[in-house]
């Protein structure tokens, strides 16, 4: 980095750049929980039916109902697709794909090779 700065030193900003990819894929990993996502569409769907039918607001409330499970499905499927790239491109870096204690799959960088 640069003295006083955030700006990594071209000499690092491969490093950097792979670091970064580090924590995305697994920020993406954590965002990525399935069981919560559809918890939260079904559950949501399932309310918005509720209050179509306690309120009479079918045309407002049916919609968000269908909706909000596609939404869901929708992030899941775009969430899958960016860490499948982001997987992909650790690869190519050398990194390699282990399990950690809970299952959930991360990458680990090469070790450098010291001179």
């Amino acid at each position: 980095m640069y003295l006083g700065s955030l700006t990594p030193v071209p000499e690092a900003q491969a490093d950097v750049d792979l670091l970064a990819t580090l924590i995305r894929y697994d920020a993406l990993e954590a965002a990525a929980n399935r069981a919560q996502l559809l918890t939260i569409g079904w559950g949501s769907a399932a309310l918005f039916l509720l209050l179509a039918v306690l309120t009479g607001k079918y045309a407002v409330l049916l919609p968000l109902a269908v909706a909000m499970p596609l939404g869901m499905l929708g992030a899941l499927r775009v969430n899958t697709i960016r860490r499948a790239k982001l997987a992909q491109r650790l690869t190519a870096a050398g990194c390699t794909p282990v399990r950690d204690e809970e299952g959930r799959e991360r990458y680990v960088r090469p070790v450098p090779h010291v001179a």
